[in-house]
């Protein structure tokens, strides 16, 4: 089921029209147990949200055992397709699966004369990162004293700034610029980058180190919007009588959330939203919803059969004979104007297989002997596949969440390789 024109048209008013058909009362319940909403002692308003299952567990620790777990997992999995393609190299098969997992799925005419390769010349290049991200360089890298001392100093710099940072907050509805005014992210990304550039001359493996803190700074911002996408659903969903809110503080929810994702740089659009406050979020809102309603509308053809609109950014559909779980929100790379995929009911573990290996891909790559040029085109193009699409995937979480469907909730968040989102 799609949405009608004047759910497209229509603002709040839309959600009330639509909203019975996308959660049943578990909705509430779910969304309950969840969010906690924090009200003004004088006057009884609503005047933030936070998200009681979050935790401020960021250590490096639980990231590099997230990695060395995966890595582990790979391993195996590797072992038992080589067991069962004994006519395959190594490397012929992690290009087969390359291929089978990530480029298969993209619309491959997006390549042409966009980028410095085509298609056939990426699936190289991350066939042979993922290969490198395998080897040994890598896990020496990760083993090396000198990389562990440098990580140990950045966590012991960035303990303090984490100590200050509102870690279940998701929306803070009477401060316009709350989350412009933070300066947690920036700050550690200030830390890693001016350690990163006093070692470089001294440590052979700094790259993996640089890599770890880099990565530790977009689970940690990612963690986040994840959770704010998680409140979206309900906002969206949910009638204000089941939210707990006024027609106006769910309005100043989705300001808030909108709000956080100002770069540091746009202060003329911190500064609109400030003074417009009341709208800023929900015009955006609504605007992203019209225009993946529209592009969805112009790619139906790739689609045998469209199934139900489960929220604003997932659809249900089956595409080459498979049904799936479409993101109408992102796209599957940054140049492709399809939908991404975001789960494969018979394949439940693909799309987060091909997250594995794409951040494989990522550490191997810094061992690659390519120009540095080349190196930065295939990151971004790899940080695409999956980096904006994992974050948006909140909502889908919480749709499962409302309908309490566990096992497919624990499975949409695990393929978000995020060790700071938890499960429950």
């Amino acid at each position: 089921m799609r949405p009608s024109k004047q759910f497209i048209k229509n603002s709040f008013l839309a959600v009330a029209l639509f909203g019975p058909l996308l959660v049943n009362a578990t909705g509430v319940e779910a969304y309950k147990k969840r969010f906690i909403l924090v009200k003004s002692k004088s006057t009884g308003s609503v005047v933030a949200i936070r998200d009681r299952v979050l935790d401020n567990g960021f250590t490096l620790n639980r990231l590099m055992e997230r990695m060395l777990k995966e890595w582990a997992i790979d391993k195996l999995t590797q072992q038992k397709l080589l067991s069962a393609n004994t006519h395959l190299s190594s490397k012929d098969l992690t290009k087969k699966e390359v291929n089978s997992l990530i480029f298969s799925e993209l619309d491959a005419s997006s390549f042409g004369g966009e980028l410095m390769a085509d298609g056939q010349q990426y699936s190289e290049y991350m066939t042979q990162a993922v290969e490198k991200g395998r080897a040994a360089p890598v896990v020496a890298a990760l083993n090396d004293k000198k990389v562990q001392g440098v990580l140990k100093k950045f966590e012991t710099k960035i303990g303090s700034i984490l100590a200050a940072y509102d870690y279940n907050l998701v929306a803070k509805l009477d401060d316009p610029f709350h989350f412009y005014r933070g300066t947690v992210t920036k700050e550690i990304i200030s830390v890693g980058l001016d350690m990163a550039k006093k070692q470089v001359a001294s440590i052979p493996f700094l790259n993996v180190a640089v890599y770890v803190m880099v990565r530790y700074v977009d689970l940690v911002q990612s963690r986040r919007l994840y959770h704010q996408n998680m409140l979206l659903h309900y906002l969206e969903s949910l009638t204000e009588e089941e939210l707990g809110l006024s027609k106006e503080e769910r309005k100043m929810a989705m300001s808030s959330i909108y709000e956080s994702r100002i770069a540091a740089t746009s202060y003329n659009e911190a500064k609109a939203a400030k003074e417009g406050w009341a709208d800023f979020g929900s015009n955006i809102f609504f605007a992203q919803l019209r225009n993946a309603t529209r592009s969805f509308e112009k790619s139906k053809s790739d689609y045998s059969e469209v199934g139900e609109r489960l929220n604003y950014a997932f659809q249900d559909a089956t595409y080459k004979g498979k049904k799936v779980i479409l993101n109408l929100f992102d796209k599957r790379w940054m140049y492709s104007q399809k939908p991404s995929i975001a789960y494969y009911y018979a394949e439940p573990n693909r799309v987060k297989r091909a997250r594995v290996l794409i951040q494989l891909a990522q550490i191997g790559l810094h061992f690659v002997p390519v120009h540095d040029f080349i190196k930065t085109n295939i990151d971004k193009f790899a940080s695409s596949l999956y980096q904006s699409q994992v974050r948006t995937e909140g909502a889908l979480a919480a749709y499962f969440d409302s309908k309490k469907n566990q096992g497919m909730k624990q499975k949409v968040i695990s393929q978000s390789i995020n060790p700071f989102i938890p499960l429950d």
